[in-house]
């Protein structure tokens, strides 16, 4: 396949070339592109240590974000130190929660509602089976790769949100997408963990919180249910108040337009 020279969103890293199954990639061809891609190897330096100062210049020459924070995202996870991590299915997100926590003992749960938000995954119509980088890997493949990669810390991997193989549904309403995020914030608010890490998207986040985050962005936050409406986030009935966020991550009190696109 023909891809960008030089866009490491576009390169699936040699570390992660076991991640996917030989047939799965065999099905990216007539797909029309890499389905669900991998980290670049850039990408999981950002997520790990971070990229060296010659390397921020041109990682920011192709994108402004893309060089990550000085250090890394994993200095930033561990001195969180989660007691739980919630990470979209989709490869690029569950292995940057592989890289930042890796040293981490709290459990990885996949949550099928932290995949990609848009409105049609089908791009009208060009692609039937999904958008290339929409596209999950079935569980038991995802498991094969969650197993061919353990954490060094030994923290479990929970794939048990994925009640199906095929869970992906390229034709899954938008509105339902919507509500399956409302309810997981309404779950994570009875969670018994006070420190919850989300290894998500940016569509996903532009919707839950009202900010544009970029490439390798952060923020954190507090959690409220039932709470009355301040100045932070509403998603159904819990309300999300972020108390720091990493540099170039846009708060926006109401975004119009929303495409989610």
């Amino acid at each position: 396949m023909d891809e960008k020279a030089g866009d490491p969103s576009r390169t699936v890293a040699r570390e992660w070339a076991k991640w996917q199954a030989a047939d799965f990639r065999a099905g990216h061809e007539q797909a029309g592109g890499i389905r669900d891609p991998c980290l670049s190897k850039d990408g999981a330096r950002v997520a790990g240590s971070g990229v060296s100062e010659a390397d921020r210049v041109r990682l920011s020459a192709i994108k402004h974000g893309y060089e990550g924070p000085r250090g890394g995202l994993r200095c930033i996870g561990e001195n969180f130190d989660p007691e739980l991590i919630l990470s979209s299915p989709l490869s690029r997100a569950l292995q940057t929660a592989h890289v930042i926590f890796d040293r981490c003992k709290a459990p990885i749960v996949v949550c099928p509602s932290l995949k990609e938000i848009k409105l049609d995954e089908t791009k009208g119509g060009k692609y039937p089976e999904g958008r290339p980088g929409c596209q999950g890997m079935p569980r038991s493949t995802l498991q094969a790769a969650v197993d061919a990669h353990p954490r060094s810390a030994g923290g479990a991997v929970d794939l048990g949100h994925l009640t199906e193989d095929i869970w992906y549904n390229p034709n899954q309403p938008f509105d339902e997408k919507c509500k399956n995020l409302e309810d997981l914030a309404s779950w994570l608010a009875t969670r018994k963990e006070r420190r919850i890490a989300i290894v998500t998207h940016g569509k996903v986040l532009k919707k839950w919180v009202q900010a544009t985050f970029g490439h390798a962005q952060f923020a954190i936050g507090e959690l409220y249910i039932d709470a009355p409406m301040a100045s932070g986030c509403a998603l159904g009935n819990t309300q999300l108040l972020l108390t720091r966020c990493s540099d170039g991550v846009q708060r926006q009190e109401q975004i119009a337009g929303d495409s989610s696109d």
